[in-house]
């Protein structure tokens, strides 16, 4: 039989290797870009990037994806309410129409917008647009989704090579408006 102690360092060790963050202790940072879990930042803004020349579009539109989902799901979680009114505007934030509208939106006022697309950014987002040779969804048009495709990239791009800019993005689509889901 376990004692105490030891039940409670199994826990914690389980944990560790389950979520990642548990092994720092999850904690929840508020920065201007908005709820952030603590080992999201814990490389440091002034750590050395990633060499992602390394990396294919896919790959960074992958990594993107994933941050985009936790940015939207963290910003949703508070104030508290109710979870399935939370859950549905994550979805509608992360919907491939609302994406491809982000970054329609972003690049339609690159030169005096909130956050503006650098060349080296827009070299990756049109690499993603261009990669992409599948279909995607059948309800979406090809243009939709491969914009979307786009906009992951670059904040995949961003969270490996530039955090600080990467939470300048994150700000800047906050207040993008929605469309409609059909």
């Amino acid at each position: 039989l376990c004692t105490s102690g030891e039940r409670h360092e199994k826990m914690r060790r389980l944990a560790s290797v389950l979520l990642p963050w548990a092994a720092a202790g999850f904690v929840a940072v508020r920065s201007t870009s908005g709820l952030w879990p603590a080992a999201m930042m814990s490389r440091g803004d002034d750590a050395e990037p990633h060499d992602v020349s390394r990396l294919s579009p896919g790959a960074l539109a992958y990594v993107g994806d994933a941050v985009l989902e936790l940015h939207w799901r963290l910003e949703e979680t508070w104030p508290p309410g109710r979870l399935a009114d939370q859950r549905q505007r994550v979805v509608d934030r992360v919907r491939a129409e609302t994406q491809a509208a982000i970054l329609a939106e972003l690049l339609a006022s690159r030169d005096d917008g909130p956050f503006v697309v650098r060349d080296d950014e827009l070299v990756w987002v049109k690499r993603a647009r261009n990669s992409f040779s599948r279909r995607g969804p059948l309800r979406l048009d090809v243009a939709v989704y491969r914009d979307a495709s786009g906009l992951e990239c670059l904040v995949g791009y961003l969270y490996l090579t530039d955090r600080p800019r990467c939470h300048q993005l994150l700000d800047a689509i906050r207040n993008v408006s929605v469309p409609r889901a059909r």
